[in-house]
């Protein structure tokens, strides 16, 4: 039986709620990647100084029309004349694990909405094809809370009917590391900034669900920054092995909030053969153009035209019911 593959970029959590339904605090709204310093963001900012100084230079690299992720390339390259560079990258990926980890909370953050759009999306597959697979590029885990808020462990991911693969890692993942020191998780990386590159090198070292793991261990972040193209794979090896068989089987491929940007995943769908209908919901009309335009060199994906005013504006209309055949 064929289903579908759903791709959610940072424009699906950013409108995973409607504007008129927002409960809570609004400043922590899942934000776009050119986002990832909004004013909203400061107390997190301040808690390292390390990421204050990066985000000096990559605010004003927006502003003259750099792209975040091109901004978090040239400094990366610049990290072998100026070490100082590679610790606020690092420090940078422990202020993305605290910023998700409370903008995903229930509590006091954005997770736990009433009106999830999620929640809608989750409940189509259900009454529709019973399964798919999910590519989720988020470091906050709203949908993963809607679809199984009991998830302690990565193989949790992929266990189900419909399987979640986050290939660049996810702000509740973690490298869990024994500790030889006193050290914070901070001091320790400071002092160690080349740690998480070789946790990722190392193929016998996978991450684990934040739960996971007592106070003999550091937890370091298990996400992957913002890069062009992104290269980085911190998701456990069997879960891309999961998502390459399983693309042979789909037969539709919805995509919210994602500019198609990750080369992996864009040539992965490249390569599939048997016929499939592709419907792209963004918040542009010229990202849904882009997008149909690297898809059309496969003549096995017919491009429907999609909703380009956003996630809430799909999940209101009669397109998802046709898409997931609930009409």
């Amino acid at each position: 039986m064929s289903y579908p593959l759903i791709i959610l970029g940072a424009g699906a959590s950013y409108d995973s709620v409607p504007d008129d339904r927002i409960t809570g605090v609004k400043t922590l709204r899942p934000p776009v990647s050119d986002s990832l310093f909004d004013v909203g963001f400061d107390d997190f900012i301040r808690r390292f100084p390390e990421v204050k100084a990066l985000a000096v230079s990559v605010i004003s690299d927006v502003k003259a029309g750099i792209s975040l992720e091109d901004s978090l390339l040239q400094i990366k390259n610049r990290v072998p004349q100026n070490p100082e560079r590679g610790i606020q990258l690092v420090m940078f990926e422990f202020y993305l694990q605290e910023l998700f980890l409370k903008i995903s909370d229930f509590g006091g953050g954005f997770g736990g909405q009433t009106a999830s759009n999620y929640q809608g999306l989750i409940q189509e597959i259900r009454d529709g094809p019973k399964k798919a697979i999910v590519v989720n590029f988020n470091y906050d885990t709203l949908f993963e809370s809607d679809l199984n808020p009991s998830m302690t462990s990565t193989e949790d991911y992929v266990r189900g009917e419909i399987k979640v693969i986050k290939i660049h890692g996810s702000c509740n993942w973690v490298y869990l590391l024994r500790k030889d020191s006193h050290h914070s998780e901070y001091d320790f990386v400071r002092e160690t900034p080349s740690i998480l590159a070789k946790l990722r090198q190392n193929t016998n070292v996978f991450p684990h669900h934040i739960s996971r793991g007592d106070g003999t261990y550091f937890r370091l972040p298990a996400l992957a920054i913002p890069l062009p193209g992104k290269s980085d794979f911190i998701c456990p090896p069997h879960h891309r092995k999961i998502l390459e068989q399983e693309l042979s089987k789909i037969d539709s491929i919805l995509i919210i909030g994602w500019s198609a940007n990750d080369t992996y995943l864009t040539n992965l769908i490249r390569k599939t053969t048997q016929p499939i209908k592709m419907e792209v919901v963004s918040g542009e009309k010229e990202t849904m153009d882009r997008i149909f335009r690297k898809f059309a060199i496969c003549p096995n994906i017919l491009c429907h035209p999609g909703n380009y005013k956003g996630f809430s504006a799909y999940m209101a209309s009669r397109e998802r019911k046709t898409f997931f055949g609930t009409a």
